[in-house]
This record gives C-alpha cells, structure tokens and sequence, in this order.
C-alpha cells in the first residue's frame, strides 16, 4: 500500500485502540490496495498475481530481523498468534522458526493461515488452518472433487493425515466451503462440522473469520472441537454479508441461538 493507505491503517488502528506503533513501511516494497484488489477481481475471477505486478517480494534482511526481534519481545503479553501467509514474502521459513520458538516458550497459541506455495514449516504449531485446495496442494496430492459424505472422503483425510506429520501441529481444520469444516487431531477421530444453511452472498473473508473465531475459541478455553463449531458458525454469518465484512459478538450469539 502507499503512503496514504499505510496512515489511513495506522489511524483506523488508533481509534480501535489497537498498537499502530508497531506497523513500519519499507522503501520499494507496496501491497495492493483493497480498491485494487476489486477493481482486478470484477474485471477476471483468476488473474495470476505476476500479471497484478504485485508478484513475491524480497523483504531485506534488516526488515525480516526486526520483525523476529519484535516478535519474541512481543509474544508473552498475547494469549494467539494468528499469521497469515499470503505468499508475498514477508513470511520465511527462518520468520516461521522465530514465532514457533516463542509460542512455545511462552505457552502461547500458534494458529497459521498458509499459503499452499510456500510450503514453509511450522513446528509446534497448534492449528493449521488450510482450505481444501491448499490442502491437496501442500500434501502433494492431485485435486479430488468432494464425497458427498465429507468422513467418506479418502483423498481428503488422507491430504490431512500427511499434512499433521508434515506440519507437526497440534490440530489441522479445513474449511470445505459449502461442506463445512473438518477438523483433524492426533490420536483421535475426524471431527466433521456441516456448513450452516445461509443464503450466501459473498465468501471473501470467510477463511479469516474462521481462524479467527477458531483462535479466539481456544483462547477461552474451547476445545477444538467446540471452537470449530463456533468458527463454523461465524463463517456462516460472514458470507451473508457483502465484502469482507466482520461479525459482531451480537451476531455470534444470535447464530448459536
């Protein structure tokens, strides 16, 4: 983002209250703006990131070494983590070891949102949190159309079963779209949550609303069985708005209701 964008953030971060201090910009590097990002998707529903010209990065050392730094400095005030790799760079493999080594010295959660081309590891993680496409893509394995019957769905659990070992996280939850979720532990039976009957009107955002929601379960105390119920929940309510839209405590509660 420019100049303008970057203050616009720091400001609406302000006013929620929320540490604007830590965001810093680096020369030569820019992200797409929302308004870039709509323009591009109405003009082609797939258009490669290289042709956006916002293609990966290369983040200098010094940026990458004082983002670690204030990562482990910052870890032990949080209860989560949440990262999301978007595949442009920021995120390294050497990033991803940092923020391991410092949710698990501080007993802290660790939820990571990957990006399928990366294939960074996270060691330690507590959730993973993969859609089914990014799933097949990160196993290895070549794209499967869905069983009717998601715990029928050999392909799949097989895609989770190697990406547990692969990832070494304590649980893996992939989002299935229309179908719901599935959530994968060690040592215990898939767990299989069915997308909640809405009408749908837009989906973008609904993976972050579901880590999020995921993340803030466990934060309470939710297993994750019943933090999953309760992203799935919140997913649902998320693709009844247009864009990407928040969902309210109040909407939560209405959906459980």
């Amino acid at each position: 983002m420019g100049i303008a964008e970057s203050r616009n953030l720091a400001s609406a971060l302000h006013l929620r209250q929320l540490n604007e201090k830590v965001l810093w910009r680096i020369n030569r590097l820019r992200t797409m703006t929302p308004a870039e990002i709509r323009h591009r998707v109405v003009q082609a529903a797939h258009i490669r990131a290289e042709r956006w010209g916002f293609a990966k990065c290369i983040v200098p050392a010094p940026d990458l070494s004082r983002a670690a730094s204030h990562l482990e400095r910052s870890t032990a005030r949080f209860d989560a983590i949440i990262v999301a790799d978007y595949g442009k760079g920021f995120v390294t493999q050497p990033l991803a070891e940092c923020l391991c080594r410092a949710a698990a010295a501080h007993k802290k959660i660790l939820a990571i949102d990957p990006h399928p081309h990366t294939l960074l590891s996270w060691p330690g993680a507590t959730t993973i949190k993969p859609n089914r496409a990014e799933a097949f893509q990160a196993a290895g394995l070549p794209p499967s159309e869905p069983a009717a019957a998601v715990l029928d769905d050999r392909p799949l659990l097989e895609a989770g079963g190697r990406l547990l070992n692969r990832w070494n996280c304590g649980c893996l939850l992939i989002t299935l779209g229309e179908q719901g979720m599935l959530l994968l532990e060690r040592d215990a039976e898939p767990y299989y949550i069915p997308a909640k009957a809405r009408e749908v009107f837009d989906v973008s955002g609904a993976g972050d609303t579901a880590i999020a929601v995921f993340t803030l379960g466990l934060s309470a105390g939710a297993t994750p069985a019943e933090a999953a119920e309760l992203a799935n929940q919140a997913s649902g309510v998320a693709v009844g708005k247009v864009g990407t839209a928040t969902v309210t405590c109040a909407e939560l509660q209405g959906a459980l209701s």
